[in-house]
């Protein structure tokens, strides 16, 4: 049977190893919890919207996922931008759903950084508006007659 899977750029805000004794009437339990939002390819998946609508919903639901411990391993950094590896798999009601498998990082997604490089380009736009605004009038001379 062939294996379907699919690579795509998430946004990792958290992860944090679990490792829970074997307890009467439970098995140990040991991997890495995750939390994550998709990406997209340059973070236009998590672009704002407005509703101001109360009763529909406004902005993004995390995914979260539980994997295998030594993928914690593989999160240096979050929030952080990663390639996600994920596989067709059964879901609990036994429908096929797309699960997260595996992680390699990109890099580090500093919010601060990105909010000063909004701005900056906010200011770069609002200078330009005010040029285009206050541009003196092309000089029309007209020539003296004698």
């Amino acid at each position: 049977m062939q294996e379907i899977s699919n690579k795509m750029k998430i946004l990792i805000t958290y992860a944090k190893v679990y490792d829970m004794p074997a307890e009467p009437g439970r098995d140990a339990m040991k991997g890495c919890s995750v939390h994550y939002f998709f990406y997209g390819e340059n973070g236009e998946a998590l672009t704002p919207f407005t509703e101001w609508d109360m009763a529909l919903e406004v902005g993004f639901q995390r995914n979260k996922v539980s994997l295998d411990y030594p993928i914690r391993a593989k999160i240096p950094t979050a929030p952080g931008v990663y390639w996600g590896d994920f596989r067709m798999v059964t879901g609990g009601d036994g429908k096929p759903v797309m699960k997260l498998t595996d992680v390699e990082f990109i890099e580090p997604l500093d919010i601060k950084g990105l909010l000063d490089k909004v701005a900056a380009a906010e200011q770069v736009q609002a200078a330009q508006a005010d040029q285009s605004h206050t541009k003196p009038a092309e000089s029309t001379s007209v020539k003296g007659t004698k």
